[in-house]
């Protein structure tokens, strides 16, 4: 008996929930942000794996450029994407990939995703990661 494997659309519901109560936890007032804690909390500042802008072009089906928040890589991967200037996002997108598939939610309405956005733009990464992408 063959087991089929779930695809990406069928498994970023729960991707996405997990992420984002792992983001949810940096929110409230405890957050960890560069030592750690005393129960062993990755600080925040180590929780993605990168963030970055990517410009436009750089993949032949991606017209506009976006800042990604890469969280992990490989197989699977997930990132949220937002769209927009450097001040406020215009669109904000969480993907999971997983070898030759991935899929999409929409999460501009999701309290998180502005927390993570202020938090990026306010500690200089969105202008400084967009100005580097820049140059190259």
């Amino acid at each position: 008996m063959t087991t089929k494997e779930q695809t990406c659309a069928e498994r970023i519901a729960g991707a996405w929930a997990r992420t984002k109560e792992d983001l949810l936890s940096y929110m409230g007032d405890g957050a960890v942000y560069e030592s750690g804690s005393e129960d062993g909390a990755r600080p925040f500042n180590e929780y993605a794996l990168s963030f970055d802008y990517v410009a436009p072009g750089t993949f032949s089906d991606q017209p506009k450029g976006y800042w990604r928040y890469q969280m992990s890589w490989g197989g699977p991967s997930d990132e949220i994407r937002f769209f927009g200037g450097p001040v406020h996002f215009t669109k904000a997108e969480y993907w999971f990939m997983d070898w030759y598939d991935g899929a999409k939610l929409d999460v501009a309405d999701e309290r998180v995703a502005h927390w993570l956005w202020n938090e990026l733009r306010e500690n200089g990464a969105v202008m400084a990661t967009f100005n580097e992408a820049q140059e190259d």
